[in-house]
């Protein structure tokens, strides 16, 4: 993996993540890549930005703040107009926005108002 984000093939490198389906490998990645968040996601497959906001809402119990910002950038940057994935969308999409809601009381301020941005941004796609 670290061969891989060296060399800067992100998307591959994040398709490998996702594959493993291991939410602590999936943040170690999201970790040492968050400084190129921005300029990462949109190389990224509509599936593999899926994928990841589904896999990063799963565990709110730790490392909230770097699986929120990660979120907040997937679901703004995500093609819902993808046919391959618009039935898929809504479904993920509403199991993040539960995950969100059980896990809210829990954050402190500063994730509450992140948390609250996320939630904002899913329900646009939701109407």
């Amino acid at each position: 993996m670290k061969d891989l984000l060296a060399e800067g093939k992100f998307s591959e490198a994040f398709t490998r993540v996702l594959d493993l389906g291991d939410i602590q490998v999936v943040c170690d990645v999201c970790r040492v890549t968050e400084p190129k968040l921005w300029e990462i996601i949109p190389t990224l497959s509509n599936a593999a930005v899926l994928s990841l906001v589904q896999q990063l809402s799963l565990d709110l119990s730790s490392d909230v703040q770097l699986k929120l910002n990660w979120m907040a950038a997937c679901i703004l940057n995500l093609k819902t107009d993808d046919p391959s994935l618009a039935p898929y969308i809504p479904r993920v999409l509403g199991q993040v926005e539960h995950n969100l809601s059980s896990f809210k009381s829990s954050f402190d301020p500063s994730q509450t108002q992140a948390a609250s941005m996320v939630l904002a941004v899913i329900s646009k796609y939701l109407v």
